[in-house]
């Protein structure tokens, strides 16, 4: 099982980078002995999102450990603030509504002891909320820092696919005007997970089939549903999107071919030109 004293689930040792404790807040690298988590959690036959989110709070630990370390409190922050509110909030918790789990309380204190240098007196208040014993000797600034997570590469992953999957459905159903739709497949593995991807997308159904607008930017054959009318003005759109992006890209391309641009132009704009190029490849 997984503790959150990091005994049983933490692997290698703690990390040695660290901030000046003032006295506020768990320090990264901290050599207090710490009490034992509040609650303990087996991966052993959870979700596929259970497992991505445990992967997800993994490398947040390890970014922010880093830029700690490094006194790069701003950074660190904002590495803490979309995990909180991009996986956990928008996909772990939204995905908990339908799955049963027991990583809830877990993750929500594994968040607290992250969260813990950042905002002491907060993430205290409600460490000790979530208390029903002697609350003078489990204070959260008394607990070890997080340490490594285990949990399965492959079934992290699985819950990607079902990521792109959901954004490629929103992507489509806006262009498509909204509405309620169904979504239409014959692989193996979206049906299986019918329920979660119904609730993330917002789809009526997801059944065996292969009728409708085609989603391209999946690894899957997946269609939704729409009218012969609706799909001529998708592919219309798509097709005039698709060229002003080409469009957009030659001209970059030939801003960064400018000699003279790259050498005179600050130093910044040549920096988000290529960014804004390389996003624009990238989609």
């Amino acid at each position: 099982p997984f503790r959150t004293n990091g005994a049983d689930r933490a692997t290698g040792s703690p990390p040695e980078s660290g901030l000046p404790d003032p006295g506020m807040g768990m320090s990264p690298g901290s050599d207090r002995l710490g009490r034992k988590g509040l609650f303990e959690v087996s991966l052993g036959d959870s979700s596929i999102t259970d497992h991505w989110v445990f992967r997800q709070l993994d490398k947040a630990r390890a970014k922010i450990d880093k830029l700690l370390g490094e006194f790069r409190f701003a950074e660190a922050y904002d590495v803490l603030y979309h995990t909180v509110w991009d996986d956990v909030a928008d996909w772990y918790v939204e995905s908990s509504k339908i799955e049963e789990t027991n990583t809830l309380q877990f993750v929500l204190e594994y968040v607290l002891k992250l969260a813990h240098p950042f905002a002491p007196f907060v993430t205290e208040t409600i460490w000790q909320s979530l208390l029903s014993v002697d609350k003078s000797t489990t204070l959260l600034i008394s607990q070890q820092w997080p340490k490594k997570l285990k949990f399965s590469a492959w079934a992290a992953a699985d819950f990607d696919k079902i990521i792109n999957i959901v954004r490629e459905i929103r992507k489509a159903n806006i262009e498509l005007g909204g509405g309620q739709r169904s979504l239409q497949t014959n692989n193996k593995f979206v049906l299986e997970q019918a329920d979660l991807v119904k609730h993330l997308a917002k789809v009526s159904a997801v059944e065996t089939g292969q009728s409708g607008l085609k989603l391209d930017s999946t690894d899957f054959e997946l269609y939704l549903s729409a009218s012969d009318a609706e799909i001529g003005r998708f592919s219309d759109n798509r097709a005039t999107a698709e060229a002003a992006k080409a469009a957009k890209i030659k001209v970059l391309e030939a801003r960064l071919a400018n000699k003279s641009y790259v050498e005179r132009a600050p130093t910044e704009l040549v920096a988000e030109t290529r960014a804004e190029l390389a996003k624009l490849k990238k989609t």
